[in-house]
């Protein structure tokens, strides 16, 4: 039976927070009590909310076999085996699979089927020694007949081991063991020779598999996965899952070559365990994207097409994944839509975009005007003037998108167009009509800075890259952003991606192991942020890099504009200067009743209370202190703990005393230190 007092408590925590984790496991156990016909909802809805969590889909799974409903169970291992890169669930799944298959006629096809997808799934895993072993001993089962197939058997034996001990796991040096002896007993002739050739990579994965382990020790691989908060906890486990990747990134095994496929899946994999936990920071699905975007190209540089070709199916797939995620993301959209276009697929690209508006109907409408703006962008650069000026039509006949993408459909016209300055100017005033933006502020400030900087885009590009040739690679970085904000307005896609390229060669400690700034950068546009606060956290971008506008008038940090010359030499020139926020100090009210003197805490004024007065620490006194011997004294001296508040003394002066405490310590002599 259900406690429905306990229940109904469990709701109402989750009504206030879906990600109450708490609450949440306080509801699971509540329907563990009951049939799996009643239980199913609240798993479903745990489900729901943390569809990553294997834990919670192995103990669903086994609440289905205890009612031997098998073909339930199939249908929870196919959601979850997608959802979850967990060891411990695909044991369950492998063993679900040797009691519902064996002993049919299928039996070896299937389980030799499900055992490569299990160790194509998560055979890199650290702890995936055992399914390795169960395979290995699966495939040294296969009954033969003829020369030809033992010969094959021992092939896909000797493949499997190898595969099994050329990276770090749990166990590994048993694993090598056992594939040596395997190799003798099949031959050997040839054993030491195929030992020797192999050794080396078995040496370096041994090498590495305690640093492994401890870098896997700093994780928290069952932490449910929420939306970012910032709390201390979650910020640590971010650090560590980017120190594992950075790891795994650096080429621990140092593969070579041919080899370098290995790392790809390597890190790969990592990201994957990473998603797991993290898969509400948009910051890894665009990182995982991009690795896997320049592993493709990488690949088809070295003449590997065939692993160019699933690297690429992998992007798909991973923003794919991304925006089912989160489907609210307007980052990880325009990301997805860029990837196409980049790629060459045009139609591709324009159906993400259709898709993103359909999923931001309700969201806010800061969002839906960047898709928007973005989408004009991309027409402009694939379909010309016309094509974007379609999607122009779209969004400013949605009564929900700002003013932000008249601002961007005008500056657009400026090279899209013969008369570019006329039809810009027209697109201003389209803004104007009807009084929709004449009382907006920024829309009146973005038109009259137009009109104040009509200029040539090409002979401004020139002047970019003239600058760029003089200017030293130390000072010239902000120069390169203002190149990257003037290519993502009127430049080509491709041309936008050269400068974010030159910009993480350049300057490697900023850019190298963050893309998705260079996202931020580019889909950005004026105040309209493609991501949360709390994701822009997450990549480590400063505030002032958020918004074209300074911090609010007021606001913690504000911006003081300073003419140097005022206070010095030098042509005049505008600088900011931050300065407190006045608004966190408070007011001093001084109270008549307030008695003089020095405040001293309880702790102070038990030390000073055994002290002699004041008066005998001068030659008048008749003696003086030796102060060596009195702090001495003081070190050895086993001072008790203060009083637990006040004394009587201190109730009546509110803690303030107009002697000094020395002068008016109470007590004999003899409770006193003495000095001689």
């Amino acid at each position: 039976m259900m406690r429905h007092g306990g229940i109904k408590d469990f709701e109402a925590a989750i009504a206030a927070d879906e990600y109450d984790s708490a609450a949440w496991h306080g509801l699971w156990s509540e329907a563990q009590r009951l049939s799996i016909a009643d239980s199913r909802d609240y798993y479903e809805r745990f489900l729901r909310v943390y569809p990553s969590a294997s834990k919670y889909w192995r103990l669903y799974v086994q609440h289905e076999l205890k009612n031997k409903n098998f073909a339930q169970v199939q249908a929870l291992l196919n959601r979850s085996l997608v959802a979850c890169a967990s060891v411990p669930l695909y044991h369950d799944y492998l063993k679900f699979m040797v009691e519902q298959k064996k002993g049919t006629p299928t039996y070896r096809a299937e389980m030799g089927e499900a055992y490569k997808f299990a160790v194509d799934q998560i055979g890199l895993d650290y702890y995936s020694t055992d399914i390795w072993r169960e395979y290995i001993d699966f495939t040294k089962e296969t009954p033969t007949t003829t020369f030809h197939e033992e010969n094959q058997k021992i092939l896909d034996v000797r493949k499997a081991y190898q595969s099994a001990v050329r990276a770090p796991k749990q166990g590994v040096d048993s694993l090598w063991r056992e594939y040596t002896d395997f190799e003798n007993s099949a031959n050997a002739n040839i054993a030491k020779k195929i030992i020797g050739e192999f050794s080396k990579t078995y040496n370096k994965a041994r090498q590495i598999t305690r640093t492994h382990e401890q870098k896997l020790k700093a994780l928290n691989e069952g932490m449910l996965a929420r939306p970012p908060r910032g709390d201390r906890v979650e910020k640590e486990q971010f650090s560590r899952w980017l120190d594992y990747i950075d790891w795994e990134k650096s080429n621990p095994m140092g593969y070579e070559g041919s080899e370098l496929g290995h790392l790809v899946k390597r890190v790969h994999y990592a990201y994957r365990q990473c998603l797991v936990v993290l898969r509400h920071h948009e910051r890894i699905w665009i990182d995982v994207a991009t690795y896997l975007t320049q592993a493709a190209v990488d690949a088809q540089k070295r003449g590997d097409s065939n692993a160019a070709i699933t690297l690429e199916t992998d992007v798909i797939e991973t923003y794919k994944d991304a925006c089912k995620c989160l489907p609210q993301s307007t980052m990880l959209a325009l990301a997805y839509a860029d990837h196409y276009e980049a790629s060459g697929k045009n139609p591709e690209a324009q159906a993400v975009y259709e898709q993103a508006l359909k999923r931001l109907d309700g969201a806010a409408s800061s969002d839906l005007t960047l898709v928007y703006i973005q989408y004009m962008r991309s027409m402009r650069r694939t379909g010309g003037a016309k094509a974007m000026r379609e999607v122009f039509k779209m969004a400013r006949n949605d009564k929900r998108c700002t003013h932000q993408v008249f601002v961007a459909a005008a500056l657009m016209e400026l090279s899209s167009a013969k008369q570019g300055e006329k039809v810009c100017n027209n697109v201003f005033q389209l803004g104007l009509a009807n009084g929709r933006f004449s009382s907006e502020p920024a829309y009146a400030l973005a038109f009259l800075d137009h009109l104040s900087h009509l200029t040539d885009q090409e002979n401004t590009r020139h002047v970019f890259q003239r600058l760029l040739e003089d200017l030293p690679t130390e000072h010239a970085e902000e120069v390169w952003r203002l190149f990257h904000s003037f290519e993502c307005t009127y430049g080509t896609l491709q041309a936008v991606i050269d400068v974010e390229r030159k910009l993480t060669e350049l300057y490697p400690e900023k850019h190298d192991k963050q893309p998705s700034k260079h996202l931020v950068g580019r889909f950005k546009f004026m105040d309209l942020m493609p991501c949360t606060p709390e994701a822009l956290d997450t990549m480590g971008i400063e505030r002032e890099q958020r918004s074209g506008p300074g911090p609010a008038k007021g606001g913690a940090g504000a911006a003081m504009e300073v003419d140097p010359a005022e206070g010095g030499g030098g042509a005049p020139e505008k600088k900011r200067l931050y300065g407190p926020d006045l608004r966190m100090y408070g007011p001093f009210k001084p109270h008549r009743e307030s008695p003089p003197g020095i405040v001293y805490r309880p702790m102070v004024l038990d030390l000073l209370r055994q002290l002699p007065p004041p008066a005998q620490f001068f030659a008048e006194a008749g003696f003086k202190v030796n102060v060596g011997a009195l702090l001495r004294e003081i070190a050895q001296r086993d001072i008790p703990e203060p009083s637990a508040g006040f004394g009587i003394d201190d109730v009546a002066t509110g803690g303030r005393s107009s002697k000094h405490p020395l002068e008016s310590a109470p007590g004999p002599p003899s409770q006193r230190v003495k000095l001689e």
